[in-house]
């Protein structure tokens, strides 16, 4: 009968390619169908990135194709429908043809190839009606940068200048290259105005190139004109001077509805100057603190930006504005600050409701929060929620009685207070630089968790402070960090299938974490990346106290009120790559890797909280979640009712390539890799129950079983964007599967729709 997920796809593909070749008819007569454009550059082929010139670009192929499915002569009906969601067939232009090759001669000419020829043909195909166009670049020789004279009537600009000529852009030998002009540009801009020359502009440095000197070198004249001055009668120039901020004014209570309120007094603090238009909301340090500038200080440009995002980080001012004006003592070059904040309500309310899919639980998740800005005066912030969900667990094979639609229940309960400074004696506090931006958050929460397999309470303290002491870094220390898990009640067939039976019970983890985020902003749009790195430590504090503590007689493990205290180390990298692949289209990749090492009060296994999983939508998603690995685990393990599969070891490699379909559709191809594994040590087999010892063997990680041990999948995905969210599907499919025995591990071997595992999610992956 053949493969009939190959015949279904077979159908639709062949539906799809006949309705494509027949795009003629939706071109007028006389016209032609922009079937191909390319562009060769002496010859070969030219970078990607030049195809951004072009002017008309042909439609894609599936997009004519549903264009063409449906019927764009109907005004309604299904067909009028289906052709709405394609592209109709892109009709040749000859003047944008025109305009692209005189871009793409303006274009290399900027690259320095002021002699290069660009000319275009066209390849018709009568018959069809379709054109290709083919765009010919010829380039010359290149020219590079030679020597740069500066012109710089200012003595203080110029001596500058020269002080910082090692960073320049510009460097003999160097292609010239347009753009690099305009960076220096805005370099020597930025330099300038962080060195007190308020207001400089860009627009006042000027170059002239002279091509003249042979050896296709570029001779360049920088010039930075005066400062203009424009009165109402005439126009004139002034040296340029360096600015020193004299006196700042605050006005914490600034209101755009009402600029020109009268001040009922003005508060002096730290050589600030607060102006208060009713009562004295804040007390001044929350505002000093975030203000990287004071009185005598020239001005800096980036320091008044750090500035604006210290204030808008309090979270209590809704809109910030820094306005500098001639000082008001009349001393020349020297600057008055107005530092207008807008504050938001005291008090609010917000609402939250979301889809959500975790671990092949589907549901639904919603809270509801309310706030207290500055509470004590000084920023604090209080926030009180209350939060909920319910789930569909699909994947758990229960008895009659306990097949629901929503069978997984959370309730729970938070309080956090946030302060806008590291909550830590006064004397400490100017240890640290403001431009770190501290903060402190305390939390305190309690949620209850009602699943058919178990149910459990966990209670929450902790405390963690915040700062970015580099540039696009964010540092978070969380000390202590307690966690109680209370095991109310549990399904023995789901414990017993559990490898981690010690680890999934009542446990007291004491914690204390550190996290560090890098996350650098977008570089011309084309590429991002993002890295997490984290360390966790749990139990060092009281393993010197358990001298105190009541010791279990069956494990051998201290115990405080009943429980005892997990013991381990935890640390895992999380690394992401983004990067432009085409016009809103991208290669997305991702890398992690975590452990969990138990020791001393945790001999046996980590708590299951802190373990890590395989599978599902978020992760390698040709498996289940919870249903790959450990290792090279038999895959007869596997047939145990629900089976649970985690493991203190996870490698992770995930690549995808996003691309769009048609309207709000896109598409995507993956591919995951990865497992989780114990760690090699020598375990009870009471921890395992039913396994032998070969077969926990078989689970370890062993460096040169690697690659043999790790899954590896792929597959294909759409993803509906409704704008503040995303819809995604994703079909994944086992390639190498490692609980096969050795030789039958390729089990890419035909497409059925058993094979495919289908993994809903609410927003990307990663």
């Amino acid at each position: 009968m053949g493969n009939p997920l190959l015949r279904y796809v077979g159908l639709f593909l062949l539906s799809l390619f006949l309705g494509a070749c027949n795009l003629s008819k939706w071109v007028p007569e006389g016209e032609y169908r922009l079937d191909e454009n390319e562009i060769r550059v002496d010859g070969k082929a030219a970078p990607s990135r030049v195809e951004n010139i072009l002017k008309q670009r042909p439609t894609r192929p599936f997009q004519n194709a549903v264009y063409s499915w449906g019927n764009p002569t109907d005004s309604s009906g299904f067909a009028a429908w289906v052709s709405r969601q394609g592209t109709a067939p892109t009709v040749y232009s000859e003047p944008l043809a025109e305009r692209t090759r005189s871009q793409l001669h303006i274009y290399y000419f900027n690259q320095g190839y002021f002699w290069n020829k660009a000319s275009y043909t066209l390849e018709i195909d009568t018959p069809t009606r379709n054109v290709d166009v083919i765009y010919e670049v010829e380039l010359g020789p290149r020219y590079t940068f030679n020597e740069v004279v500066y012109e710089i009537p200012s003595p203080l600009l110029h001596e500058l200048v020269l002080s910082d000529s090692s960073n320049s852009l510009i460097v003999k030998g160097e292609p010239y290259i347009e753009s690099t002009l305009s960076a220096e540009r805005d370099r020597l801009s930025r330099l300038f105005r962080n060195d007190g020359f308020f207001g400089f502009s860009k627009e006042w440095i000027r170059f002239t190139a002279d091509t003249t000197a042979g050896n296709h070198g570029v001779n360049l004249t920088m010039r930075v004109v005066d400062r203009p001055v424009r009165t109402i009668d005439t126009a004139y120039t002034v040296p340029h001077e360096r600015y020193n901020v004299s006196t700042i004014y605050i006005d914490y209570g600034f209101n755009y509805l009402n600029p020109d309120a009268v001040y009922s007094d003005t508060v002096q603090y730290e050589n600030y100057n607060f102006l208060i238009r009713d009562s004295a909301r804040y007390h001044p340090h929350l505002i000093s603190r975030a203000i990287h500038f004071s009185p005598g200080d020239q001005f800096n440009s980036d320091v008044t930006t750090e500035s604006y995002k210290h204030l808008s980080s309090l979270g209590v001012f809704g809109a910030t504005e820094i306005e500098f004006t001639p000082s008001e003592n009349g001393e020349e070059h020297e600057l008055d600050a107005l530092i207008k904040l807008t504050p938001l309500d005291k008090r609010s309310f917000t609402t939250q409701l979301e889809g959500t899919s975790t671990s092949n639980f589907y549901g639904i998740q919603g809270n509801i929060g309310w706030l207290n800005r500055n509470l004590f005066g000084a920023g604090e912030i209080l926030t009180l929620s209350l939060n909920g969900g319910i789930q569909a667990q699909l994947n758990y094979q229960s008895s009659e009685d306990q097949q629901q639609l929503f069978n997984t229940y959370e309730l729970g309960g938070e309080a956090s207070l946030n302060f806008s400074r590291f909550l830590l004696p006064l004397n400490f506090q100017s240890a640290f630089p403001k431009n770190w931006r501290p903060s402190t958050r305390i939390t305190a929460s309690f949620s209850q968790q009602t699943r058919v397999e178990f149910q459990r309470r966990i209670a929450r303290l902790s405390t963690t402070f915040q700062a970015q002491p580099w540039e696009n870094w964010t540092a978070q220390l969380t000390i202590p960090d307690l966690n109680y898990v209370n095991l109310l009640d549990f399904d023995t067939t789901f414990i017993n299938s559990l490898f981690f039976k010690t680890g999934f019970q009542d446990n007291l983890i004491a914690a204390s974490r550190a996290v560090f985020t890098y996350n650098p902003p977008a570089r011309n749009q084309l590429y991002r990346h993002f890295v997490r790195f984290s360390i966790e430590s749990s139990g060092w504090i009281m393993s010197g106290l358990d001298g105190n503590f009541q010791v279990d007689g069956e494990t051998g493990q201290r115990i405080l009120f009943d429980v005892p205290y997990a013991q381990y180390v935890r640390g895992d990298v999380d690394y992401r790559l983004y990067v432009a692949a085409g016009p809103k289209s991208w290669l997305v990749g991702r890398a992690f890797l975590g452990m969990t090492y138990n020791y001393g009060n945790s001999p046996f296994l980590p708590p299951f909280e802190k373990t890590y999983l395989a599978g599902g939508s978020q992760d390698i998603r040709g498996w289940v979640a919870y249903r790959l690995g450990p290792g090279e685990l038999p895959y007869s393990i596997y047939d145990r009712e629900s089976y649970a599969a985690v493991a203190p070891i996870k490698a992770m490699i995930n690549l995808e390539y996003r691309f769009p379909l048609f309207g709000s559709l896109n598409g995507a191809v993956f591919m995951d890799a990865g497992n989780v594994w114990l760690w090699d040590r020598n375990y009870r087999l009471s921890d395992f129950e039913g396994l032998t010892r070969a077969e926990i063997e078989a689970a370890t990680f062993k460096w040169n079983r690697l690659l043999p041990s790790s899954a590896l999948g792929t597959g294909v995905g759409l993803r509906y964007d409704f704008g503040f969210f995303q819809l995604r599907l994703d079909g994944g499919i086992k390639v190498w599967d490692p609980s096969e025995p050795e030789g039958y591990r390729y089990v890419l071997d035909g497409l059925k729709w058993s094979t495919v595992t289908f993994n809903f999610g609410v927003n990307y992956p990663f």
